[in-house]
């Protein structure tokens, strides 16, 4: 009887300890291991730890476009059903920087929680340094603007090359990150200029830019032309010290995000990262 006892109770506990280990898995997998899955989701994991997945939430889809899953854990990303590429939106800002507006402008960026890309004017930022750190420490890109601001294609090839090259190393001594991207004054381009942008290591995105028009326009007509021209792969052309356009910047972000849009870099979304 006493050994009969002593199985049974072997066995109630082997049971036990079987039933903590099942819960104590179901917790793991369903609310994270404390001290091992901290971090963001994109935190490279240690063997033999579980990722967990952030609460989702579907977006409708839009007639002719597919619907994306949003974290709502504040580190967002997005993932679109079918076509498996982000839904990704570059902001452009030209003429940058301005003295008394860009501070604005960087803390509007900096409150939305966005990265942008600022079209440099080269003599400005060697006037104005201290902006170029500031962009760089909040994530956004400097790209060529040229150094004078000058209609490209009524210049020579050489005044061309001038003002691509001295743009360029503004860029690179004050940030140490060399431009690809050329955005020409006037939003046009030619076959002279693109061949002296190459020299110059850079692509001239003016073929793929949607010009947003947004100088002497209201913060109403901004939002409303940015909401009309949303789609994947947009680049959005709009201006530096223009008060109207900050203005519109909150309502127009969180409406895109609300349709699954994220926002990046020149650089980031023609490298579809």
């Amino acid at each position: 009887m006493s050994s009969l006892r002593k199985r049974h109770n072997l066995t109630l506990i082997i049971g036990l300890a079987i039933l903590v280990a099942v819960l104590t898995l179901h917790l793991a997998l369903h609310f994270g291991v404390p001290g091992s899955l901290s971090g963001p989701p994109s935190a490279v994991l240690r063997t033999g730890e579980m990722p967990v997945r952030p609460l989702a939430v579907m977006l409708p889809a839009e007639e002719g476009r597919p619907s994306a899953t949003t974290a709502l854990d504040g580190q967002a990303t997005l993932l679109p059903v079918g076509a498996g590429a982000k839904r990704l939106i570059a902001l452009t800002f030209d003429d940058f920087p301005f003295p008394d507006a860009t501070p604005k402008m960087l803390e509007v960026l900096a409150e939305q929680q966005v990265q942008v890309t600022f079209f440099t004017i080269g003599h400005k930022l060697t006037e104005h340094p201290e902006f170029a750190a500031q962009a760089l420490y909040q994530g956004h890109a400097l790209e060529n603007h040229t150094y004078d601001h000058v209609r490209l294609i009524y210049c020579t090839p050489e005044q061309i090359h001038r003002e691509l090259s001295l743009c360029n190393q503004v860029i690179r001594d004050l940030t140490g990150v060399a431009p690809h991207y050329l955005r020409c004054p006037g939003g046009r381009s030619n076959a002279t200029i693109d061949q002296e942008a190459l020299a110059n290591g850079l692509q001239c995105v003016d073929p793929l830019v949607t010009d947003i028009g947004d100088m002497g326009k209201s913060p109403a007509a901004i939002v409303r032309r940015c909401e009309a021209d949303a789609h994947p792969g947009a680049i959005f052309s709009l201006h530096d010290g223009v008060p109207e356009t900050m203005a519109a910047l909150p309502i127009v972000i969180p409406y895109l995000r609300s349709k699954g849009y994220e926002f990046v870099t020149v650089e980031r979304l023609l490298r579809g990262e």
